[in-house]
């Protein structure tokens, strides 16, 4: 089988990397295009026998599965730019969960999944989230799934949880990251510490956090284990629990409106589907 990638940006070239990487796929099972060619010279300086495509149209009448690899304003475009060269048996992947499988449908009457990576794909851990439309056969979909689980774990999410979903895991680099770095800073600055110093700190504590939670150790387990009665992080957590319900609201309120926004402004386009 025979994939095409339209858009090497983070997580396009992430995908295509990880799926070369890991040995899922193989050099000659790869066609890519991007607007920018200059790029993919990386690319084909390390894969020589991937195939670079001239336009998106070229990489998705050389494929048997396409992913779409671009933002959520630009997925229309796109899919509407390739569906002749799809057939009624390419397999439509889409790489953004800002559109609908419905939406998507309006362009091509095959098989359409959404697939949504993460960016921690590159160090073989994190999720990828799949959820799979009614036109997918269950090989199909099973065979998918496979491809990605020797470099991440793969969920398969109704769509209607997807956002929710999205923002914990495909987002949630980013947010995670905001969050180790104010730690950080403030840590910085109230021990007189070196930001860097501080921020390596961060990072690796949060990374043994992470071993022991994905081992099966409880969040509660984890803070009972920290935290002494009357202790000195019993009182920063009493922090956090008051503050931080409210901040995570706004914040999935936030990425919820926008998503809200993205969608009018692809219904509202002229011309768009059949």
């Amino acid at each position: 089988m025979r994939y095409g990638l339209i858009g090497y940006g983070s997580m396009g070239s992430a995908v295509t990397l990880a799926l070369l990487g890991d040995g899922s796929l193989r050099e000659q099972d790869i066609v890519v295009y991007n607007r920018t060619p200059a790029r993919l010279e990386g690319l084909k300086r390390d894969h020589p026998g991937v195939a670079i495509a001239s336009s998106p149209a070229e990489a998705a009448r050389k494929a048997d599965a396409v992913f779409v690899c671009v933002h959520s304003h630009s997925v229309p475009e796109v899919v509407d730019e390739i569906r002749e060269a799809l057939t009624a048996n390419t397999h439509l992947l889409v790489l953004n969960g800002g559109v609908r499988i419905d939406d998507l449908a309006r362009y091509h009457d095959g098989p359409i999944s959404k697939v949504i990576p993460s960016i921690t794909l590159a160090t073989g851990r994190g999720i990828i989230l799949m959820t799979h439309g009614a036109a997918v056969p269950v090989e199909r979909a099973r065979s998918l799934e496979a491809l990605f689980s020797r470099s991440s774990r793969v969920m398969v999410v109704p769509e209607e949880q997807l956002e929710a979903a999205t923002d914990l895991t495909s987002c949630g680099p980013g947010l995670l990251a905001e969050m180790m770095a104010e730690f950080a800073r403030t840590g910085a600055r109230a021990g007189g510490l070196e930001f860097r110093e501080a921020m390596d700190m961060v990072a690796e504590t949060m990374l043994g956090t992470a071993l022991m939670l994905a081992g099966g150790t409880t969040p509660s387990e984890l803070k009972c284990r920290v935290a002494t009665r009357g202790g000195i992080t019993e009182q920063g957590i009493a922090v956090l629990e008051n503050e931080l319900p409210p901040t995570f609201e706004r914040m999935f309120e936030a990425t919820r409106r926008k998503r809200e926004t993205v969608r009018a402004s692809l219904d509202s386009e002229p011309g768009r589907g059949r």
